[in-house]
């Protein structure tokens, strides 16, 4: 079979694999909307969110705005679109040395800016005295611009799970999650996004230290397999800084990102694990501040990052808890006991 029209099979595919999805979705909610009709818990959720992360690689920030719809306490989808601020700073000669962080305030450095891929998910939240659980299936459609690293150029997936418990003031949780793309990973962005078939897991606690002050620490990895291709958000302008082509070596992948736009290679271009941790504040009932730090062992990659939410579901004429699945979904129900 030729590359196009192997290229055109997969593409027809993975539209009727989206159409289907969305179907199941719609008979999902509508299914829920006829069962629990009197549920307090239904209505509209709107929460928007700026987010920032720093390394040697390049400085990105994320504005996404988050539409969604609870049909009661246990279902709800969220129909979300990320706009990307990106900067790279001006690369060395040398691929293999890494850039000066401070670069990125140099006028040699490149910028871009647009949106990325928008989501489309459905999520269940069942809470109990044993362990909480969430579910969240997510669709990435090809929105972004895979050109300026905005997305990946074709509809990709994540199916993650989530769990947690209640032990006075530590809080325990893990993340078990497929998915086709490694994406923007809760506070922080690692400078790309990729197509290709992934498992991740994420283990870790929060600490309630004070009111809603909260610290988090947690281990990550990332266990791909197959082909995977590697779309960067951080690329100079200047074609003659790129390598020359060739086999990609774990050595240099960092440099990798930093130099192509577009790499495919074996499951080890993605292949990642490292640690989180982070703090975070309500600042009001409507607005809460984190600031995290991450470290990716393998690409000996550090991350300093920042996000600011803002909760406009009062806006509403009837504001819906939401039931998000995840640390945000704990952050929201801690407000409403309130």
């Amino acid at each position: 079979m030729k590359p196009k029209e192997d290229y055109l099979l997969r593409k027809r595919s993975l539209g009727r694999g989206v159409w289907l999805a969305l179907a199941a979705l719609v008979a999902m909610g509508a299914f829920a909307d006829a069962s629990f009709a009197q549920d307090e818990n239904r209505g509209w959720t709107l929460y928007s969110r700026v987010s920032g992360s720093t390394s040697n690689q390049g400085q990105v920030i994320v504005w996404n705005s988050t539409l969604g719809y609870n049909f009661n306490r246990f279902i709800g989808v969220d129909l979300g679109l990320p706009v990307y601020f990106t900067a790279t700073p001006e690369r060395p000669a040398n691929p293999l040395v890494p850039p000066d962080p401070f670069a990125l305030f140099s006028p040699a450095g490149r910028r871009t800016a647009g949106v990325g891929d928008a989501t489309l998910a459905g999520r269940v939240t069942l809470a109990n005295r044993i362990v909480n659980y969430g579910s969240a299936l997510t669709l990435y459609t090809p929105t972004g611009d895979a050109d300026q690293g905005h997305g990946t150029g074709q509809v990709t997936w994540d199916w993650t799970n989530y769990f947690d418990r209640d032990i006075g003031r530590v809080t325990p949780f893990a993340d078990v999650g497929v998915g086709n793309t490694v994406s923007f990973w809760k506070l922080f962005d690692r400078g790309f996004t990729s197509v290709g078939n992934i498992a991740h897991f994420e283990a870790g606690t929060y600490l309630r230290i004070w009111r809603s002050l909260r610290w988090s620490g947690s281990a990550y990895s990332i266990a791909p397999w197959g082909e995977q291709r590697v779309i960067a958000r951080f690329v100079p302008s200047d074609p003659a800084s790129l390598p020359p082509p060739g086999p990609i070596r774990l050595a240099i992948r960092q440099a990798i990102f930093d130099q192509l736009r577009q790499t495919v290679g074996n499951a080890d271009l993605t292949r990642d694990n490292g640690w989180n941790t982070s703090f975070s504040f309500r600042v009001t009932r409507y607005f809460d501040f984190r600031l995290g730090y991450s470290r990716s062992i393998p690409l000996r990659l550090d991350t300093v990052s920042y996000s600011i939410g803002l909760n406009l579901s009062h806006l509403f004429t009837r504001p819906a808890q939401s039931a998000q699945v995840g640390p945000l979904a704990r952050e929201q129900k801690e407000i409403a006991r309130q």
